[in-house]
């Protein structure tokens, strides 16, 4: 047997690194007014990994986005149900503070999208 072979025999087989999950939505529903945007909607996106979603236009993918930083809370008549965990934290619990939420989990827009609120807020 060779040198190279008998190496490779004896080599422990490399352990994969564990991955966190960074975002886990669970049963998500997002209607505005008595229009659907989407249903029970679950999905994990693990930490140092690429997440895509992929659609056609007016499926739901923005609106799928501003649940994970709640920005859905800025659109009269939205309603969410569900749970969306960000670092295991419900962002849709009460005692969330939305501002760190929200400087935890940004937004780049395609497009300028002026929100109707002040810089500050």
């Amino acid at each position: 047997m060779s040198k190279i072979a008998a190496h490779i025999i004896h080599e422990q087989p490399q352990q994969q690194p564990v991955l966190e999950d960074a975002i886990r939505v669970e049963g998500l529903c997002v209607c505005y007014g008595s229009k659907r945007a989407f249903h029970d909607i679950s999905f994990v996106a693990q930490r140092g990994q690429i997440t895509a979603l992929i659609g056609p236009s007016g499926c739901g993918k923005t609106s799928l986005l501003q649940c994970m930083n709640r920005l859905t809370d800025l659109v009269p008549g939205c309603h969410v149900s569900g749970r969306v965990l960000v670092d295991d934290i419900d962002a849709y619990a009460p005692q969330v503070d939305m501002i760190a939420l929200r400087r935890h989990v940004g937004m780049l827009f395609q497009k300028p999208n002026p929100f109707p609120l002040s810089i500050r807020r």
